[in-house]
């Protein structure tokens, strides 16, 4: 018995080994796809400045003999040289001060004690005048940027400041200073100044001088623009000086187009609409200086608030667009704007594009 009970045993193990076998090599209805060689890849973020890249290696710039009253220019080109649009900063960092050679008036104005040269009653010291004037603070400045296009035409331009505010107080800041606007790939963007002395400034400022870097910072697209009420009688300058703005937040690469509008409008306890304004720009169903892309409305609060926010399935990229904020009631059902009180609106202060990965 225990012989046979043995035999059984062995003949148990190997039928079980046996099954596991056949579970192992058995045929099922299958399918099996495969995608091979997918792809990531990141783009190119590059700058050039009037055809040098670096720029900081090979220009400088000198603002020689100025005035009170007089006036002089610094303009320069960048160029996006890389395979993506950009967002452009630029900051001025003063880096010097020099108070020399003082002169007669200048040191009397700084109520310094001068002393004439022996031999040369021309010349002189100055004594206990301890006065560094900043001429960054009697500057007046103002900034103007154009976009133009690969043919050279300039589809966007934006007067930021117009001699109303001094050099020290255009780059107080911080961060990376003043936002220029979006400059699309292969496309350029002119940064014109002027730098004006004003007639105010003493004899105090006499032989004096600043030295200053300039700093041009280009960042990818990120999802954030805002919007700035402009002054029509000024050609539409940015009114920076009161609190009327709103920042857009969206989804730059997105099957949607969703985003936030947060901020103040000018006009409290009114319908505002937000739209997308193609101008010379041509989307989808939408022919040029005629309808525009209607995003949602909101009303204002009685401070004049603005929040909002929404999901558009657009089914297709914007490029180099602009948004506006408008009064509901001035824009027809179609979507055209029939009334043109700017200083109601708020307007985009750089370009945006959006990519649709719905598509």
């Amino acid at each position: 018995m225990k012989k046979m009970r043995n035999i059984l045993g062995s003949v148990a193990v190997i039928a079980a080994v046996a099954t596991l076998g056949y579970v192992g090599t058995s045929a099922y209805f299958s399918d099996t796809e495969e995608s091979k060689d997918n792809v990531l890849t990141t783009g190119t973020i590059d700058i050039a400045v009037d055809g040098t890249n670096p720029w900081s290696s090979t220009k400088k710039y000198v603002l020689d003999d100025m005035k009170p009253g007089y006036v002089d220019y610094l303009n320069f080109t960048l160029s996006n040289v890389g395979d993506n649009p950009a967002n452009i900063w630029k900051d001025v960092t003063v880096t010097s001060h020099v108070n020399e050679p003082v002169s007669e008036p200048e040191c009397g104005a700084e109520n310094g004690t001068w002393t004439p040269d022996s031999e040369n009653p021309y010349l002189g010291t100055c004594a206990d005048n301890g006065v560094i004037a900043n001429l960054e603070d009697v500057v007046d400045y103002d900034l103007k940027v154009k976009i133009r296009n690969t043919e050279g035409t300039v589809v966007w331009e934006q007067i930021i400041y117009n001699e109303d505010i001094t050099l020290a107080e255009a780059y107080k800041g911080g961060g990376n200073g003043l936002y220029l606007g979006m400059l699309p790939a292969g496309w350029t963007m002119d940064v014109e100044q002027s730098y004006r002395m004003k007639e105010v400034a003493g004899n105090e400022y006499q032989g004096d001088s600043i030295s200053f870097d300039i700093t041009l910072y280009a960042e990818q697209l990120i999802n954030t623009v805002r919007l700035e009420n402009k002054n029509k009688s000024m050609d539409w300058k940015l009114v920076l000086s009161d609190d009327y703005y709103a920042d857009l937040v969206y989804g730059v690469k997105e099957k949607e187009f969703t985003y936030t509008l947060r901020g103040k409008a000018p006009l409290s306890g009114t319908s505002y609409t937000l739209l997308f304004y193609p101008e010379t720009w041509t989307v989808p169903g939408h022919t040029a200086n005629t309808a525009n892309i209607v995003l949602g409305t909101t009303t204002s609060g009685t401070d004049g608030t603005v929040n909002m926010a929404g999901s558009v399935d657009l089914g297709y990229d914007l490029n180099q667009m602009k948004v506006w904020l408008v009064p509901s009631s001035y824009v027809d059902e179609g979507g055209v704007i029939t009334t043109w009180e700017m200083q109601n609106f708020l307007f985009e202060t750089g370009l945006i594009d959006y990519y649709d990965t719905g598509l």
